[in-house]
């Protein structure tokens, strides 16, 4: 018989490139060879043997080095197992030993070693024996065996890599990354370089003990959060001794939307990490649920590189344990926390409702669980109560009556667009309606009913006349409503003016009153609608436009049906207007339009544009309605001003003869210079009195004392330099004072930002002018404004005589209090004022020194009229 030839050296290569896809996988090997050889010396010592793993990674001499203190290896076995591909001592001493934890199976692990070397040398020393031995081997079918000496039983494996290309996979963050992705779960602790703790893990968080279930929860969603880069709704525990399986399923916080969507199920078998996004691992409805999966060896049967498994009938066995443990983890959440379990329904809603579709299998152990949208079931007025109320159908048919004997009725909604007219409805006739017209959802209720058999009947009442909901109105009494749904008839038509369409309107009683009308369409005048839009669309192909042409042949004598509420008031009123009004004919098509809003599946762009329309002749109306009013209000608030400027005026006695000015000014020490000095100018120079804010109250609060301050004032100055917000205040307030009274406004060279309305405006800018210097240059400055100077030659106007003037004239400035010479001022501002004085009112203001009141009086008197 003639034999077969091969290469062997192109045959180790061959094996090494294309069986280990990945480079660093080779690390994983020799890890796992490692572990394997301390699991065997285990088995003759002891479980009080430990062992350890020690990786060196030596970049910059492309070297790579990995020891372990297990069972080592003696001459023999260098030969039989190392140097033949394919006879592993692994497999050899599971089949004889029935060593339990080993990983290893097809003796070829070795070679992924050469994806990166040059060369390889192992040195090694048995468990039991003293002889050490070196081999080598440059990737081809010759190796080298030597004896050599060595300290302790164990192998020493060092990998020289072939180039610098190689260098960065035996980096030591790379190497990390490796040890806790593969080998995080291995029982014998690795070290690298030289650590002081190990690198991996070596115990799952679902394997501590001691630990509360809570605590046991808590680590385990840490873990999944961290490792899994994915958001945990729901840790299911996976412990299932029998099957030699344990883990950790969760429920996906990221939404699943379609049937088909990549998920995230990590397998370790003996605890060294083989595969991750492998869906195969779940059922095919399980598309919400990801993982960890940890299994004991031959539960899978595992690929030769060991990086998937096959799928074979120990899959389907998993798969439908795994689905098994699912269910019950949600049926169990159901009675224990039955919130929760809603909140994860509602949150997985559509990818649950898709499983329940595609798997009967599912649909069989899910169907009472699943919730469904409903209406509150009674009347509300709160808006936040319009939000859906989530059930399952049993709770639904406890909630809803029972007629002996006969089928109990599921009414449900085939239309979303629908809902909401319709859950309204119900909740006004104290009953429930069930949303199904999201996608699969009335398969589902169907299939549920189908189920039932004749203890369910279903009734789509978007389709179905109820005459429980809708009442006919009465013959006689309501014959002006039928006379408003015969002119809606005629004046609506669903393509908007020249639209060849027809809305068939009808009245009935129905609840709830504030519903005005809803629009009920069958299958055939929605496709009326969409097949009018098409034609509608310069843009539509010739055979689209065929398409709709036969579309609307097929609805012609289809008709939407406009249905009135004859309870609402609105709609009562509306019925005794006349019909030929065009605001009344506008108000019926805004009744129209606002059905179809609540319709929303027939809000096509067509509808959108009609609505518009209307919508802005509506707000062009109100708006006028508007205008009108501020007009009106604002007449109205000019007439009350100009009353209440009379009231005070009134209450104030006669206007002063004398001129007064309101100095608008921060009031803090930084001013006060600034303002005595305009109070010289003014009081001194000009004759005038001057009011600051906090000179004088008028009135109990600031604002109304303010106000009271600049009622009486002739003109105004601002000090605006800081744009004081009290400054600004008052500023805004004599700006848009009916009465025009002159404004000034001053300022020191600012950098600071003033309102937008005051930009551009003229300041008298007194830089740091202080003293006779600023008072000359406000006095000039004033007299050149001419609004100023025509105020202060007003005929007839009587000079002021401030307390400063008085004390002048007086020559008593250091006799008399400060207070004393306020008060003389205000009660006698001017000449006139003196002449006229009462000689027992200045005693009285005098006080204590009521005795020099009469040559006061006689020496003011004299100076004054001279």
């Amino acid at each position: 018989m003639l034999e077969m030839k091969f290469d062997f050296d192109g045959l180790i290569q061959l094996l090494a490139r294309n069986l280990y896809s990945e480079k660093h996988v080779f690390i994983r090997e020799l890890i796992q060879n490692a572990h394997d050889a301390i699991i065997r010396r285990r088995a003759q010592e002891g479980d009080t043997y430990s062992g350890k793993i020690t990786i060196e990674t030596r970049p910059d001499d492309l070297k790579f080095i990995i020891q372990d203190t297990g069972i080592g290896m003696s001459e023999q076995d260098l030969i039989e197992y190392l140097s033949t591909v394919g006879k592993g001592a692994t497999r050899i001493a599971r089949q004889e030993q029935q060593t339990e934890g080993l990983i290893g199976l097809f003796g070829i692990g070795f070679l992924s070693a050469f994806v990166v070397a040059s060369r390889v040398e192992v040195k090694t020393r048995r468990f039991g024996e003293s002889q050490g031995w070196i081999w080598q081997n440059s990737g081809n079918k010759d190796y080298t065996l030597d004896p050599c000496q060595i300290d302790q039983p164990g192998t020493i494996v060092t990998v020289f890599l072939k180039g610098e290309e190689e260098k960065g996979v035996i980096l030591k963050e790379e190497v990390e990354k490796v040890i806790r992705r593969y080998a995080d779960f291995l029982r014998i602790p690795i070290h690298l370089n030289g650590s002081s703790q190990p690198i991996n893990a070596m115990r799952m968080p679902w394997e501590r003990s001691g630990a509360s279930p809570e605590e046991i929860e808590f680590d385990t969603r840490i873990y999944l959060d961290k490792t899994m880069r994915d958001y945990v709704l729901e840790v299911i525990p996976v412990n299932l001794p029998e099957q030699q399986i344990n883990g950790a399923l969760y429920i996906t916080r990221t939404r699943t939307v379609q049937r088909s969507i990549p998920r995230a199920v990590r397998l370790f078998v003996n605890r060294m990490f083989i595969c991750e996004k492998e869906p195969d691992l779940l059922p095919e409805w399980a598309e919400f649920v990801n993982g960890v999966i940890c299994a004991e060896d031959g539960l899978l049967t595992l690929t030769a590189a060991r990086d998937n498994f096959i799928r074979d009938e120990h899959l389907k066995h998993l798969q439908a344990r795994l689905g098994d443990l699912i269910v019950h983890h949600m049926e169990k959440l159901a009675q224990k926390n039955p919130q929760r379990f809603s909140e994860i329904l509602r949150f997985h809603n559509r990818s649950i409702k898709a499983a329940c579709h595609y798997y009967d299998e599912f649909f069989d152990k899910f169907a009472d669980l699943l919730e469904w949208r409903t209406n509150k079931g009674t009347p509300t007025t709160d808006l936040d109560d319009f939000n859906p109320e989530w059930r399952t159908i049993p709770k639904i048919l406890e909630l809803l009556p029972k007629r002996d004997n006969e089928p109990q009725i599921l009414p449900y909604i085939s239309s979303h667009n629908a809902a909401n007219q319709y859950f309204q409805m119900a909740d006004a006739a104290n009953t429930l309606v069930v949303d199904a017209s999201y996608t699969f959802e009335e398969e589902l209720i169907k299939a549920y009913a189908e189920r039932a058999g004749d203890r369910i009947k279903l009734v789509a009442v978007d389709r179905v006349d109820d005459p429980n909901v809708f009442k006919e109105a009465k013959d006689e009494s309501d014959q002006h409503l039928k006379r408003l749904a015969e002119s809606m008839s005629q004046v609506i038509t669903p393509g908007g003016p020249g639209g060849t369409g027809r809305v068939r309107t009808e009245v009935r009683y129905f609840e709830p009153q504030d519903l005005t009308a809803l629009i009920r369409s069958s299958e055939a005048s929605t496709g009326e609608m969409k097949a009018r839009e098409i034609l509608n669309d310069p843009n539509s192909s010739t055979d689209l436009r065929e398409m709709a042409q036969e579309m609307l042949g097929m609805a012609r004598n289809a008709s939407m049906r406009l249905v009135i509420n004859a309870n609402n008031p609105m709609v009562q009123r509306l019925a005794q207007q006349n019909f030929n009004d065009p605001d009344v004919i506008n108000l019926m098509l805004n009744i129209y339009n606002s059905a179809i809003l609540y319709n929303q599946e027939l809000m096509t762009p067509q509808n959108a544009r009609i609505f518009y329309e209307q919508f802005q002749k509506l707000m062009s109306r109100s708006l006028d309605y508007i205008v009108e009013q501020q007009d009106l209000q604002r007449q109205a608030e000019t007439l009350e001003k100009e009353r209440e400027t009379l009231r005070k005026r009134d209450q104030k006695g006669p206007e002063p003869k004398h001129l007064i000015f309101f100095l608008m000014t921060p009031l803090g020490e930084t001013y006060q210079s600034f303002i005595e000095t305009v109070r010289d100018v003014i009081e001194n120079r000009f004759g005038c009195q001057l009011f600051v804010a906090n000179d004088r109250q008028f009135q109990d609060t600031v604002i109304d004392n303010v106000r009271s301050h600049m009622d009486q004032a002739h003109s105004f100055i601002a000090e605006v330099t800081d744009a004081n917000p009290n400054v600004m205040f008052e500023l805004g307030a004599a700006r848009f004072d009916l009465r025009e009274r002159p404004i000034v406004l001053m300022r020191r060279n600012s950098q600071q930002q003033l309102p937008a309305d005051l930009l551009g405006r003229i300041y008298v800018n007194y830089d740091e002018k202080t003293g006779k210097e600023l008072a000359d240059y406000l006095e000039n400055q004033l007299l050149n404004d001419q609004r100023i100077k025509l105020l202060l030659e007003k005929t007839g106007r009587e000079y002021y005589i401030s307390p400063k003037r008085l004390k002048e004239v007086s020559g008593w400035s250091q006799i008399l209090e400060e207070q004393v010479w306020q008060s003389l001022a205000e009660q006698y501002p001017t000449k006139e004022a003196w002449r006229n004085a009462s000689l027992d009112k200045v005693k009285s203001l005098l006080g204590k020194e009521s005795d020099l009141g009469e040559v006061l009086l006689q020496r003011i008197q004299k100076s004054l009229g001279n």
